[in-house]
This record gives structure tokens, sequence and C-alpha cells, in this order.
């Protein structure tokens, strides 16, 4: 089966999600079209607060969305480099947020430190700014993300986004 799928990001610097739900651009992106998935993410900084506001903004963003056939994807993040104390506190928000809005849980941030305090597979997830993923951050992310939509490993899918195979394949791996 081929298809090529349509994507659109709707995406600000520093919002959080309630930021999202009082933004008309937000809502217009998401009453375009019907939406097979829709994916929502939280700020890292404001996720490991674990804010009732949170969980409220992720139900009401999926309560747009969800009586429409759109299946809600929550994009679990990973704490800043060196700070992996945040993580708690992302994993509480994510977790309430999936079963408050009846969303699918993405766990990237779950796996985030392991793999890249791997000391036998080097491999450095992190963005120099130790907060924005790196290409293999994206990588490991984005194969999580082919797992949980489209319900195939990622371990057959030949893309590699220029990484060597033996990295690839580890990423992949990692994230079936």
């Amino acid at each position: 089966m081929e298809f090529t799928p349509i994507t659109q990001e709707f995406a600000r610097g520093g919002y959080t999600l309630q930021d999202h739900l009082a933004d008309q651009g937000t809502l217009d992106k998401i009453n375009e079209r019907l939406w097979d998935v829709v994916v929502l993410q939280e700020n890292t900084f404001v996720a490991e607060q674990v804010l009732p506001e949170t969980i409220d903004a992720m139900i009401a963003l999926s309560e747009m969305v969800i009586p429409k056939g759109t299946k809600v994807f929550l994009f679990m993040t990973w704490p800043y480099e060196n700070e992996e104390n945040m993580l708690s506190g992302i994993r509480e928000t994510y977790q309430n947020g999936t079963r408050a809005a009846s969303a699918t849980l993405v766990p990237v941030g779950l796996e985030w430190q392991q793999i890249n305090e791997n000391e036998e597979v080097p491999v450095n997830l992190y963005n120099p700014d130790g907060v924005h993923p790196s290409l293999e951050g994206t990588f490991y992310a984005t194969a999580m993300f082919y797992k949980a939509i489209y319900g195939f490993s990622p371990s057959d899918n030949p893309y590699n986004a220029g990484l060597s195979d033996e990295m690839a394949n580890y990423l992949k791996t990692k994230a079936d």
C-alpha cells in the first residue's frame, strides 16, 4: 500500500497548549479539514510542572477533533540535557493527559536518556542547545511515531535520513 500523507504543522516557539487553545491560527488549522491524526506536544518546561491547565488544554484540543474521527497522539518529550529530574513531571503530565483526553501516548522521552547515555552505541540525541533534538533524536522520535500511527515496525522501513545503517537500525530497534 503506497500513499503520500499530508502533513502540516502549526507550532510557535515557546507556545504552550493553552496558548494554542487561545490562538485563532491553531483553531483555523484544526478546522481546516478532517484530520486523521493530530499530534499534541506541550512545552517541555511546562509539562515538567504538572499543571492542571495543561491537562485541561489537552482535553479541550482533543474534544475539538475526536468527534470528527481524528486520532489524537500526545508527544511525550524528553528532559533537557543534564536535567534528568524533569522526566518525572513530564511523565506524570503526559500519562494524566493521555487518560483524560482519550489520546494515545507516544513516550519518546522515556527511553531518551538510556539511548543518549549508551556507551556501546555512542549517540547524542540532543542538539548543541541541550533542549532540541539532533538528527538522531529526531529520527528516533519519528520512528516511534511511525510505529504508533501506522502500526508497522520501524525496522521494516528502509528510510535512514542520511544516518549510517548501523545508527538508523539501532534507533529503529529502540523505537520498536
